[in-house]
């Protein structure tokens, strides 16, 4: 992916098959499920392809986060 906008990073954006493997899924049908159920954010680039910004990813699972670090340890005592 070439761009001109010099503060644009390709490194920015995952592809499917590398957010597939962050979350830990291995099949491809039940990844897109998930996607387009749980609003996984993500930039058609074409029919064929979809990258995954990555701060937008990042947004998206704190979003999703339960409890605070803190909370679960006492929940643990």
């Amino acid at each position: 992916m070439q761009t001109t906008n010099p503060g644009h990073s390709d490194a920015r954006y995952l592809k499917s098959d590398q957010v597939m493997t962050m979350l830990g899924y291995s099949n491809r049908s039940s990844f897109w499920q998930s996607v387009k159920r749980s609003g996984i954010p993500y930039v058609r680039v074409n029919a064929r392809r979809c990258l995954f910004d990555q701060r937008q990813l990042s947004a998206w699972l704190l979003r999703r986060s339960v409890g605070t670090v803190d909370r679960d340890l006492r929940d643990c005592a």
